[in-house]
């Protein structure tokens, strides 16, 4: 059962209304959010175009690990001219 001060999301809110939506009392002040049992993980699923970005970075990171030291000071020396 929901606790409501004043009207609904005006003071504060918390608990959860027939396992639909749940209030909680954050420092931003009141939230509301789709009910969620207690340890369930949230389902995320990349686009396709993060999925892009992601491996773009990890060769860019595989690539600067592939570089020998003194490649990697002219590097750093580029980018601090």
């Amino acid at each position: 059962m929901a606790k409501l001060k004043g009207p609904l999301l005006s003071l504060s809110a918390s608990g959860t209304i027939k396992k639909l939506i749940t209030f909680q009392e954050r420092v931003c002040g009141s939230v509301a959010y789709r009910y969620r049992k207690p340890g369930d993980v949230k389902d995320f699923t990349p686009s396709g175009y993060q999925s892009s970005i992601r491996g773009y970075m990890t060769a860019a990171v595989s690539a600067w690990h592939a570089l020998e030291p003194s490649e990697r000071e002219q590097w750093e020396d580029f980018v601090e001219d």
